[in-house]
């Protein structure tokens, strides 16, 4: 699924703002949130699916300025998540759609709470380490930069290599 932002990678909802950048970066968010709401990894997995088809066909109707893409994206994970349900009445046991808004009510907020956890928690890992290793490290973890791409953007290559395998 990744695969189809990269494709996409020169297109901006607007000049600041790359959407399907940061849409791949929430991937892990919205799988672990219709993970929590479905314990199932493949059920969730063709949700996750279905949810980025319909967050990719809606792309334009999306304004960073009025709100987070996260909860945006969530909001509609949430519709899927409903429907998925609603189609599959194989299970024995269902939830009413109350009880099921309170599930996902809840595992959003934990969701983003742990997203702020492990935010802070690497902002101290990066804080830790030697300025040249952090940049480096955020290179490559955070931003997913090519060890080429990095030596070529610090120019030094051997650097950067011994640096990497001091980091990881």
């Amino acid at each position: 699924m990744i695969e189809i932002f990269k494709k996409n990678k020169k297109k901006k909802v607007d000049d600041n703002f790359d959407f399907d950048f940061e849409l791949e970066k929430i991937q892990k968010n919205l799988f672990s949130f219709i993970f929590s709401t479905l314990r199932s990894k493949s059920n969730a997995l063709d949700v996750l699916q279905e949810t980025n088809l319909v967050i990719c066909k809606k792309k334009k109707e999306f304004n960073p300025e009025i709100g987070e893409l996260k909860t945006w994206a969530f909001r509609i994970a949430r519709f899927q998540i409903m429907a998925f349900l609603t189609k599959s009445k194989r299970n024995k046991l269902s939830f009413n759609s109350e009880v099921l808004e309170d599930m996902m009510d809840e595992s959003e907020i934990i969701c983003k709470q742990n997203l702020d956890l492990q935010s802070k928690a690497l902002s101290l890992c990066y804080k830790a380490l030697p300025e040249q290793m952090a940049i480096i490290a955020k290179l490559w973890y955070k931003e997913e930069r090519t060890m080429k791409e990095i030596s070529n953007q610090i120019s030094a290559t051997t650097a950067v290599k011994l640096s990497y395998e001091n980091i990881s």
